[in-house]
């Protein structure tokens, strides 16, 4: 595309929709995030507002909010662990929830995770 001509189809606004599900969602998608996504539908579409309409639809992804990476500043700092001398002497005991949405179906909101050092 850089600095050559391509033959774009300008996209009538009842088919967006479906542009926008193959480019992002399909498996050929991948979801890829609004960049890529930009990318692919760009090289044989184009509509007034293009850009907009792909990174609005890849923030409304609910597959892309379920596996987003969760940011820096959202992480629980890390802290040293005490070495225990007998076996049993320091268990450490972590509560993760809620989860959204509930694993298998179930309901099941929290995780209780348990490690013992020794």
């Amino acid at each position: 595309m850089l600095g050559e001509s391509v033959a774009q189809l300008v996209l009538p606004k009842k088919y967006r929709p479906e542009v926008l599900k193959l480019a992002h969602c399909s498996v050929f998608g991948g979801h890829m995030g609004a960049r890529k996504t930009i990318e692919r539908i760009r090289y044989s579409f184009y509509w007034v507002g293009m850009s907009r309409d792909i990174k609005a639809f890849c923030q409304q992804c609910k597959d892309c909010q379920v596996r987003r990476r969760i940011n820096c500043k959202e992480r629980v700092p890390m802290t040293p662990v005490a070495r225990p001398e007998l076996p049993f002497q320091v268990v450490n005991i972590d509560i993760i929830g809620p989860i959204d949405p509930p694993s298998a179906g179930v309901g099941n909101l929290w995780l209780a995770s348990r490690m013992r050092l020794f």
